[in-house]
């Protein structure tokens, strides 16, 4: 078989920010062949992972520096952060999720979904406030089990099988994103594009239902019964 895995990976962090140096590349005609089963499993309702990022400009330093707990900075009232994601933890207990981020200077995120309607609150804003298509575009869309911007997993972007971080994974690449996947689990283990490294690890599964804050359960209401009344016909000429 005519087919390589190009190895060059940088470890750093204590193994956590992996950043891979290369990308799986297949050489020849020659396709290794694919396992059996789901290529990726979606996240299962009562679940929680983690997404910790990395970009390049943090190569030498320690994740003690980039994850450390802190307080969320003050920001002007009104006004909320678009910088770069640093960590995203998920819980779901459909029909509710959370999905708590962190950006690289500190601001937090605290978004609520429920029956598919987005709304967060996030340092800076006093009030929760309707999640829009541009900032669903920059942190991502956690309203489906599905996990964001791995759409183009499938058979014909599969390269191999290659171990990272201790793991067998799948490999799948798809232009400048490779995405690697736990053979025995199917869940994501490493996402990368250029210079912005995703690295995913599960979370002790939640125990109970998620309850969605008072102050986001009002604005969802308001959501709702808009959304009902753009269902209801005008009503006929006379």
């Amino acid at each position: 078989m005519n087919f390589k895995i190009l190895t060059g990976l940088v470890l750093f962090g204590g193994g956590v920010g992996l950043i891979p140096s290369s990308a799986a590349q297949q050489t020849g005609g020659d396709r290794p062949p694919l396992p059996s089963g789901p290529l990726l499993r979606p996240s299962a309702n009562y679940s929680k992972w983690q997404i910790k990022y990395k970009y390049l400009q943090d190569a030498d330093k320690k994740d003690e520096e980039l994850y450390k707990a802190a307080p969320s900075p003050q920001r002007e009232k009104g006004t909320m952060s678009m910088a770069p994601i640093r960590q995203v933890v998920v819980t779901r207990t459909d029909p509710v999720i959370r999905v708590e981020m962190v950006d690289v200077d500190g601001y937090n995120i605290d978004q609520w979904i429920e029956n598919g309607n987005a709304l967060f609150v996030a340092s800076g804003l006093s009030d929760p406030t309707i999640m829009s298509p541009q900032l669903k575009a920059h942190i991502g869309d956690y309203t489906t089990p599905n996990f964001p911007d791995m759409q183009f997993v499938s058979p014909s972007t599969y390269v191999g099988v290659q171990p990272l971080g201790g793991h067998p994974c799948l490999v799948f690449v798809d232009k400048e994103t490779t995405v690697w996947i736990d053979v025995d689990t199917r869940f994501p283990v490493a996402w990368r594009r250029e210079g912005e490294t995703r690295i995913y690890r599960e979370l002790p599964p939640p125990q109970a239902t998620l309850v969605v804050p008072a102050k986001f359960k009002e604005l969802g209401g308001i959501l709702k019964r808009n959304q009902d009344l753009l269902k209801v016909p005008p009503p006929r000429g006379g």
